[in-house]
């Protein structure tokens, strides 16, 4: 069900702002990127959630404009996070996105009760491209390299490419861990789901 409204939620909100650019006030365009950030971010796609929350950033920095990063909900500090540390920002939207965290209870980018590696899962979630993903499900429901490689109409030794940058940059050394930290990271669902 809240998959769902996710999908829901990412259809509406993509287009909201592109369509009607200039009917609405910043305030509420830069909520509608942020709510589609979180969207993607709920449906695993971490790479598009971190792409939409770095517009946003961009958007916000020149005037501040916090009110929406604020009241959008508990995984925004982790989004923040993760564009602070993986995307190439000017030092405006940099002090913009420190500035936010600091006043959600972070310090820059890491929560001051917990830890610096709940931003570092994130960052390797967000290192996989949305061909490794597939790739990954493949591997979760027990495809060999020449099946996954008929799936996606690519070469076997392409496929063999996908999983070397898979297993460098999930750190691992064998299929099983890399779906094993997939499934950790959210990237695959269980080994029962069909493509």
């Amino acid at each position: 069900m809240n998959q769902n409204r996710n999908v829901a939620a990412e259809e509406l909100l993509r287009h909201l702002p592109d369509r009607y650019p200039h009917s609405f006030y910043w305030v509420t365009i830069l909520r509608a990127r942020v709510q589609l950030s979180l969207a993607l971010f709920n449906q695993q796609k971490v790479n598009q959630a971190r792409q939409a929350m770095a517009e946003a950033a961009r958007l916000a920095a020149p005037e501040f404009f916090v009110r929406p990063f604020l009241t959008s909900g508990s995984q925004i500090p982790a989004l923040l996070s993760l564009v602070l540390h993986t995307e190439n920002l000017n030092s405006g939207t940099r002090s913009f996105i420190r500035g936010t965290l600091t006043m959600l209870g972070h310090a820059d980018g890491i929560q001051k009760a917990s830890s610096r590696d709940e931003s570092e899962p994130l960052a390797m979630a967000a290192s996989i491209s949305p061909r490794e993903q597939e790739i990954l499900q493949s591997l979760s429901i027990g495809l060999s390299n020449q099946e996954i490689a008929e799936q996606y109409s690519i070469s076997a030794s392409t496929v063999k490419t996908h999983l070397e940058n898979i297993f460098r940059k999930l750190e691992v050394n064998s299929r099983t861990q890399a779906i094993g930290q997939a499934q950790a990271l959210g990237l695959v669902q269980g080994l029962a789901k069909e493509l």
